[in-house]
């Protein structure tokens, strides 16, 4: 038992019910967010935030907000009902998640001890992230569990991409021949899908075959989460997937899927394969067997391109180079080149030639995120309407920073002072002073100065960010 939490859990019980009004963005940051840390203005936009969410609205925020209504709904499960719970939970999840990517790590935990304490069902609303999510995961089998479910849907699209991202050690988007070529990955994970629907049809995922597994978790571990909310569960569950010969025969179908598919567009190079269950490569093979006797002539035909098995003859060798050369003059008519030396080429009347300038600034579209006097979020843009750096093409660092946001110029300018007066440049502190968020902030910066030097001038140190050294005197002196 441990007390150290009861004052949260009453605050709680306290605001649960308080309305949010609109009102401005004030910045918030705690490590563990609480109630008690929080002034009169931060108060105010988190019940506003917490207003928009439960309304299906996600505003940009400090992580600091988030995590702290996720404390709540985990804490006040008498308050919210634990379906609507999950759903708040999963919303926001949903929402914020490319934002802010440490919420996979702790929300692909404590959904889990959520709907398992309180009984309840996983959201659908996050099926379509299962496979991103169930790898991230500790208790991968109660994500599975979800995606098995989807079976007569989907025909097992959702457990086989669970299962090539959650359990394959081969990823397909490094393949050289697939890679990012949407139409043959298509091809590879319908081929996987319909062996993995063929080894479950056969038995091979039937209840003789699965290993009775338990395992012991503290819910929501990790989680601001009071005495009386905490949980230890004993798990008790049938999987067929845990342990290294489950991983290694995943990966193994995966390859011998694009192996099928590299065969039918007649790819000659094979990944190679392992030993792996003998039963399960026999009732595969099954599978395989219905290849066409079509794909089998062709590939005795391809068979006959091989490169001979011979030693190296460097007289060989000459000769085909030889007839190589015989056959290019055959092929090829050198009449008009003999004909027309170099100087009798004439210049086409009327022609000009110059030398082509070329605009080499990179006009690439850089995101951030700044709050507006209204208190919500929106992307940095310049005066006249356009996201791009380079749209008015100004001709210095300074230049380019102030017409992208003059709160830049500004940010950059005070910890410029600091650092110069050789103080910490308290690049986060002026952040959150100016409602900016500091990875945003620099990540900005250091795009705009990739333009005129070719390098970024901000790197993350021990606890927040400060100018590289090289560049120092020159930022200075610009800045000034």
């Amino acid at each position: 038992e441990y007390g150290f939490y009861e004052k949260f859990i009453r605050d709680a019980h306290s605001y649960s019910s308080v309305a949010g009004h609109e009102c401005p963005h004030v910045p918030f940051f705690s490590y563990i967010p609480q109630y008690a840390q929080m002034n009169r203005s931060q108060m105010s936009f988190y019940f506003y935030f917490r207003e928009l969410v439960r309304n299906g609205k996600y505003p940009m925020v400090d992580c600091s907000y988030i995590l702290l209504y996720i404390y709540e709904i985990i804490n006040l499960s008498d308050v919210t009902d634990p379906q609507d719970g999950a759903l708040l939970l999963s919303g926001m999840w949903l929402a914020y998640r490319k934002v802010y990517p440490m919420l996979d790590k702790y929300l692909s935990e404590w959904i889990p001890d959520y709907c398992l304490v309180h009984n309840v069902k996983l959201p659908e609303i996050l099926f379509c992230i299962l496979p991103q999510i169930t790898v991230k995961s500790s208790f991968k089998e109660f994500y599975l569990e979800y995606a098995a479910a989807n079976i007569p849907e989907d025909n097992g699209a959702l457990l086989a991409d669970v299962l090539i991202e959650a359990y394959s050690d081969y990823d397909i988007k490094k393949s050289r021949y697939v890679g990012e070529n949407e139409q043959l990955k298509y091809s590879v994970k319908k081929i996987f899908t319909e062996t993995i629907m063929y080894l479950r049809n056969s038995g091979l995922f039937s209840e003789e075959l699965s290993k009775q597994t338990s395992v012991t978790r503290d819910a929501f571990c990790g989680s601001l989460c009071a005495c009386s909310v905490k949980r230890r569960m004993n798990i008790e569950f049938s999987s067929v997937l845990r342990g290294v010969e489950a991983r290694r025969a995943v990966t193994e179908i995966l390859k011998m899927s694009e192996n099928r598919v590299r065969k039918q567009n007649k790819i000659r190079s094979r990944l190679s394969l392992s030993d792996f269950d003998v039963k399960l490569k026999s009732v595969i093979s099954e599978l395989y067997a219905s290849d066409s006797k079509e794909n089998r002539k062709e590939e005795e035909y391809l068979s006959q391109y091989d490169s001979p098995h011979e030693d190296f003859s460097y007289e060989t060798a000459s000769e085909i180079e030889r007839k190589s050369w015989d056959n290019t003059e055959i092929l090829t008519d050198t009449g008009t080149e003999e004909a027309l030396g170099a100087d009798d080429c004439v210049e086409p009347e009327g022609a000009i030639f110059s030398d082509i300038e070329f605009d080499l600034k990179d006009n690439t579209d850089i995101s951030g995120v700044s709050f507006t006097s209204s208190g919500m979020a929106e992307p940095f843009v310049s005066e006249n309407g356009s996201d791009n750096v380079n749209d008015s093409a100004p001709d210095n660092f300074v230049s380019a920073l102030a017409s992208k946001d003059e709160n830049l110029k500004i940010l950059l300018q005070t910890a410029a002072e600091n650092a110069r007066a050789e103080k910490d440049a308290n690049f986060s502190a002026t952040c959150r002073a100016m409602g900016l968020f500091a990875d945003n902030a620099a990540a900005i910066i250091n795009e705009i100065s990739m333009d005129f030097f070719g390098d970024v001038i901000l790197e993350r140190g021990v606890s927040d960010y400060e100018f590289i050294e090289e560049y120092k005197e020159e930022i200075f002196r610009m800045l000034t």
